[in-house]
């Protein structure tokens, strides 16, 4: 019997920073699974963000650069200072007011989550909801994991390992409902009309339909779901069909990510952090399996660090490497 190919893959979120580096968010995690015994490379995948040399290639490299400019308009140290006629500010005494009073502090915070959670962060998941955004976003984030998958399509047994973050969660999500559903047909490996899209468009549909084969032949299996941040609580019901289920009290079943029945193994590990405003226990909301288990854990004491200290956690990358190990042997 062959050994298994263990194929890594590291996906971002949503990104509050004004200027992200998804390499610099992956490089704790990188090292750390490297130092904890981990042979298999991860792969970084890339989405939102301009290419080298600021290259762009494809529409969701502009959402970032986009979202720089909205938020150019619309930030208050901006709009305070635009001495249109049109432009109505609170006045100075006022303003004095609210000094004495020592609200600036928690005003001061309130605008931290406004003008980067908010306007660089959701702006990512409202792009993802909306048809054209999921769109591209699945195309650049499937056809870098397929690509990957691909270098190893001749073997009979490839373990798929997923380190997804924030709004990666419901992405990896996506990804893994369409190869492992049972009984599903991917909406993603539909349409494959000559000329209707680009060409790495189409190379990763036609990727996804033959590893959705793979999967149902069991030459593809899940390896390891790691979800940090997890907005998963929040995304589903963008779906009208899950969003009748919850109505129905019905959680979802463990299988449509390719967790057997009988599986003891932890295949799927969540991690949340209380003070990340963006990160969710979502165990609850699959029907109650010992292959999936929530961690609580402290990543920081403010908003932002908390939602991005993930990368660098020492029990998320010990816990991480652990499975991977285990699951991969």
């Amino acid at each position: 019997m062959s050994e298994p190919v263990n194929v890594v893959v590291l996906i971002h979120g949503i990104t509050p920073e004004r200027d992200p580096s998804p390499a610099e968010q992956y490089r704790p995690m990188i090292e750390g699974l490297r130092a904890r015994g981990v042979d298999s490379v991860p792969i970084g995948v890339v989405w939102g963000v301009p290419g080298a040399g600021g290259q762009i290639s494809r529409p969701d490299q502009r959402l970032n650069d986009a979202e720089h400019h909205v938020s150019d308009r619309v930030r208050f140290e901006n709009v305070r200072a635009d001495p249109s006629p049109h432009n109505e500010v609170m006045m100075e005494p006022l303003e004095q007011l609210v000094e004495r009073h020592g609200i600036p502090l928690l005003r001061g915070m309130l605008t931290t989550l406004r003008e980067q959670f908010v306007q660089f962060g959701l702006a990512d998941a409202v792009y993802y909801a909306s048809a054209e955004g999921e769109h591209d976003v699945r195309h650049a984030v499937y056809g870098r994991v397929l690509g990957a998958l691909e270098e190893h399509a001749d073997a009979q047994d490839v373990r798929l390992h997923i380190v997804a973050h924030s709004l990666g969660v419901t992405v990896a999500h996506d990804f893994l409902y369409g190869l492992f559903a049972p009984e599903h047909e991917p909406d993603f490996a539909r349409g494959l009309e000559a000329g209707a899209e680009a060409d790495y468009q189409r190379r990763a549909r036609e990727h996804y339909a033959s590893w959705r084969a793979r999967a149902d032949a069991g030459r593809l299996t899940l390896g390891t779901f790691v979800s940090l941040a997890s907005q998963l609580p929040l995304t589903l019901l963008r779906k009208r069909e899950l969003v009748q289920r919850f109505f129905d009290r019905e959680p979802l079943d463990p299988r449509v990510l390719g967790v057997a029945p009988d599986e003891r193994r932890t295949r799927w590990a969540i991690f949340y952090d209380i003070d990340d405003v963006l990160g969710f226990a979502t165990r609850r909301l699959y029907r109650e399996h010992a292959a999936i288990k929530d961690v609580q854990i402290q990543t920081g004491i403010e908003p932002l660090g908390a939602h991005l200290g993930y990368w660098s956690d020492e029990k998320v990358l010990d816990e991480t490497a652990r499975l991977i190990r285990q699951n991969g042997s």
